[in-house]
């Protein structure tokens, strides 16, 4: 069927050059809804087939022994200096008495973004060290899932997420009261959205938790307007 031409675009009711700017889009706004769907059904395949769900299993697996048996022979080694600083926040928020630091002083140092995840647990060490390792295991999964989905090769998905799960100091770092993890996760979800070029306002939430986690973050924005 033919797109009506702008000179019988009278008959319709549109201005000669608003039809035909209707008409040139057209072919784009199709190739953008075909390329959509050929992405959803590409990443349910990758889902679906039996050999990536044993490919998941297996770097789940990997992930988490590697995971729990650093966080059960650590003897609970949780702490970096740094560690105290997010803590004294967290249980002053607790208390009641505001975001200060252990001197009761406004707390400049930190962003509140890891105090209140610690807040949130009750500043209690152990359930946000789980937590952590959990987060590593997501991030393993989704290492996989995202090289699968950009390069279609099993070897190179399998490679690239079984390296990060036995990797000593994203284990060591996943162990310590530290942001590197959390940080990690919200930047992974972030920069895989931003290559997907949807949800505009929730790469704006994502980035702002992100500098609640860590001021450097300030600098990502550059690197995501770039990738748009």
């Amino acid at each position: 069927m033919k797109a009506p031409s702008a000179r019988n675009s009278s008959l319709i009711g549109f201005p000669a050059p608003m039809l035909a700017a209707r008409v040139k889009m057209m072919p784009m706004a199709i190739d953008a809804i075909t390329q959509g769907e050929s992405n959803r059904s590409r990443d349910r395949s990758i889902i679906t087939s039996v050999r990536n769900r044993l490919d998941l299993a297996i770097v789940v697996a990997v992930a988490a022994i590697a995971n729990f048996s650093y966080l059960i022979l650590s003897k609970c080694d949780f702490y970096y200096p740094d560690s105290f600083t997010y803590l004294a926040p967290a249980r002053n928020l607790l208390q009641g008495l505001g975001f200060v630091d252990h001197l009761h002083q406004v707390e400049t140092i930190r962003t509140p973004g890891y105090p209140l995840l610690l807040a949130l647990f009750g500043a209690h060490t152990l359930p946000v060290i789980i937590l952590q390792h959990l987060l590593n295991v997501f991030l393993a999964a989704g290492i996989y899932l995202f090289v699968m989905r950009r390069t279609q090769i099993r070897s190179a998905a399998l490679l690239a997420s079984i390296l990060f799960s036995i990797d000593a100091p994203t284990l060591h770092y996943a162990n310590k009261l530290l942001t590197e993890t959390p940080f990690t996760v919200v930047l992974y979800v972030l920069f895989v959205l931003a290559l997907q070029r949807t949800r505009p306002i929730l790469l704006g939430l994502l980035t702002g938790v992100l500098v609640l986690i860590r001021p450097i973050a300030l600098l990502y924005f550059v690197a995501v307007a770039r990738s748009r």
